[in-house]
């Protein structure tokens, strides 16, 4: 018999076990290629179903936190990798738990992200074949950094210091469309990085504690 969508719903907010529910990479690989189907329909050419099926499972097994979260969440967030591309476990992206609370802070339920990390953010950019150049950077207190936002043209120049640079002041991330005369430029400064971190759903694993220069690009 078909489950009801109140059965679905209280099995999705149901807490967390103690033992984790996709510990067995059998299991994970079973709910995987059950939905072969939908990767496939939705997965890009630089990427393919058995890579991105590869990679989740290997993640899944150096991670283990990820191991908590909930199946439907897990498909969601391979949804979104297949969609979008990029490689789960690399410099391009991640799979993030996230910890769902109620209003008395117990957790419900984990939740698996699909985090882009900035170079899967580049790549996709360039597979547009819109953009001539893109980058993005870290400014810090000891760089000479001189940033000029001019009517018509954006001036922009970025020394890094070659010793200590000092702790980090802002990045800013680079891009010039093909044809192009003048790039587009946007700069955070530590505050506006900040509200970004606060608004981030990466919790206990996310990459804010564990490489926070990079997640600042």
């Amino acid at each position: 018999m078909a489950e009801s969508t109140r059965q679905q719903y209280q099995k999705r907010q149901a807490p967390p076990q103690d033992t984790p529910q996709w510990s067995s990479e059998s299991k994970l690989r079973e709910l995987l290629e059950g939905k072969r189907k939908e990767i496939e329909h939705l997965i890009t050419p630089w990427l393919g179903t058995d890579r991105l099926i590869e990679l989740t499972i290997l993640q899944f097994a150096v991670n283990q936190q990820l191991q908590h979260c909930t199946g439907w969440s897990i498909l969601a967030a391979v949804y979104r990798a297949a969609r979008a591309g990029l490689a789960p476990g690399t410099k391009e992206a991640n799979f993030t738990p996230f910890k769902r609370r109620d209003k008395d802070g117990n957790v419900r339920y984990v939740e698996c992200q699909f985090i882009e990390q900035y170079q899967g953010v580049l790549f996709a950019l360039y597979r547009t074949n819109k953009v001539e150049r893109a980058f993005a950077e870290v400014v810090y207190e000891r760089d000479f950094f001189d940033l000029d936002y001019g009517r018509e043209s954006q001036v922009l120049m970025h020394k890094p210091t070659r010793k200590d640079r000092g702790n980090p002041e802002g990045a800013y991330g680079y891009v010039l469309l093909k044809g192009a005369r003048v790039p587009i430029i946007h700069y955070m400064d530590l505050v506006d990085i900040d509200r970004a971190k606060r608004r981030s759903q990466g919790g206990e694993q996310s990459g804010w504690l564990s490489d926070p220069t990079e997640m600042m690009r």
